[in-house]
């Protein structure tokens, strides 16, 4: 499969930091991403890819349409693919743990998230048809060894994916991006149930939540333990 990380011309930084983190995975083609300053939303309403409803702010309607452009790539191609934002760290394994992850995956999987938000809850199916489970970890420790994590060998397993936060390391197939472009499309605000905090309602404001509303409609998965950190002191 294809590998991506999405790169943006305004933060050369992170792609770079990227690149040195990761060169232990070989092939990952940068994409150039949408900037937030040059989204035109007006633009954006008028070619049906987002509604009037919508209130994501112009920093996450780039990074949506940005994870869109590429589900688009994969539906044409009919090649899943990997995809990563620029403040990813993979483990030192990951090429290994990964292909023994999809491995593992029912034929007609759609998504594997290898990482999650690790500062809130993450909802997985722990015994399928019997009890769900969540979990996080602490976002304060790990940033501490993020940059260290490239040095680590990982053995995870996959679950089935309930809800999580946090969306920026995956692998994608062919027929998980029709399904998520058909879903998302036009980007909207609504109301989200989330079961993992209990049944509490959100408002969708960036991708990462509203993806919330159809994980569990599709063939979606998670990594635990994650295969991917995130380096959240990278400016977003």
């Amino acid at each position: 499969m294809d590998k991506f990380f999405i790169s943006l011309d305004s933060a050369p930084e992170r792609s770079a930091a990227f690149q040195r983190l990761n060169a232990h995975v070989p092939d990952i083609v940068p994409f150039k991403g949408l900037e937030a300053s040059t989204v035109d939303i007006a633009a954006m309403k008028q070619a049906g890819l987002v509604a009037e409803s919508c209130l994501f702010s112009p920093a996450a309607l780039a990074d949506a349409l940005n994870h869109v452009s590429l589900w688009g790539t994969v539906m044409q191609s009919g090649t899943g693919a990997y995809v990563f934002d620029d403040r990813t760290v993979l483990c030192r394994n990951f090429v290994e743990a990964s292909e023994d992850i999809i491995a593992k995956l029912p034929a007609n999987w759609d998504i594997v998230c290898w990482n999650w938000a690790g500062d809130n809850v993450m909802q997985y199916e722990l015994l399928p048809g019997i009890t769900h489970a969540t979990t996080m970890y602490f976002q304060d420790s790990v940033q501490k060894h993020v940059e260290d994590f490239n040095t680590v060998g990982m053995a995870s397993l996959p679950f089935r994916l309930v809800q999580m936060f946090g969306f920026g390391s995956y692998a994608i197939s062919p027929s998980g991006a029709a399904k998520l472009i058909k879903s998302c499309l036009p980007l909207k605000t609504e109301e989200v149930l989330h079961y993992c905090l209990g049944g509490q309602m959100l408002e969708a404001t960036d991708l990462s939540i509203l993806l919330n509303r159809y994980y569990m409609d599709i063939s979606a998965f998670v990594c635990v333990p994650p295969l991917s950190l995130s380096d959240t002191s990278a400016p977003v």
